[in-house]
């Protein structure tokens, strides 16, 4: 396909990939979920990329009062260029996502506060796993730990049923190697098939 020539860094276009997806690298049970209802329900939303659009056994990750903080910790410093944020429901998904890296003082408390490196307004209603939420290259170069300020419907039920990342890092092991091998073929074979449900059905619960 043709390249975008408008020199802009905040989106990409569809068909673009926006590096590899990112779970080898994440490490899922320091994941921290803020305000979730169910202790330990974020650890349900990070799932491999040709799984992506399956709901999970445990549910849902959940937060009353429209509000949600999530802390992902990566077992290698990376460099993250998009993230993807598919929902449960048009009424409970997510509005705005604010971003903080490699902080260990953020709270409820002190949060709304604090300075994002970057806010993204009107999160897109994404129930295909379609769209990358893009991020500024010069803010989020060497990641190891990224905070994410999330809002839904005010002061109403956010749901999140995956939360997913694309990038690389900044210094592979072996493991981490072959793990994203195998998610970059997922990847190709999602691409070059058709899915056989395209009639909306979007029930992920």
């Amino acid at each position: 396909m043709s390249r975008c020539t408008c020199n802009d860094p905040t989106h990409f276009h569809p068909g673009e990939e926006a590096g590899f997806w990112l779970l080898p690298l994440i490490d899922v049970p320091k994941s921290i979920g803020l305000n979730e209802i169910r202790p330990g329900s974020v650890r349900s939303v990070f799932k491999s990329y040709e799984r992506r659009l399956e709901s999970s056994s445990t549910g849902p990750l959940e937060a009353e009062d429209g509000e949600l903080i999530v802390i992902v910790p990566f077992t290698e410093t990376v460099k993250l260029k998009s993230f993807q944020l598919i929902p449960v429901s048009e009424d409970t998904a997510v509005r705005k996502v604010s971003l903080f890296v490699n902080r260990d003082d953020l709270d409820f408390n002190n949060i709304t506060d604090a300075k994002p490196l970057q806010v993204i307004d009107n999160i897109v209603t994404d129930f295909d796993g379609l769209v990358d939420n893009p991020l500024l290259p010069s803010k989020f170069s060497s990641v190891d730990k990224l905070i994410m300020y999330i809002e839904g419907p005010d002061e109403e039920l956010v749901q999140i049923a995956t939360l997913g990342f694309k990038g690389e890092s900044r210094g592979l092991n072996k493991k981490a190697i072959e793990g994203l091998k195998y998610e970059i073929r997922a990847q190709l074979k999602d691409h070059t098939s058709t899915r056989a449900d395209k009639t909306g059905n979007n029930d992920l619960v």
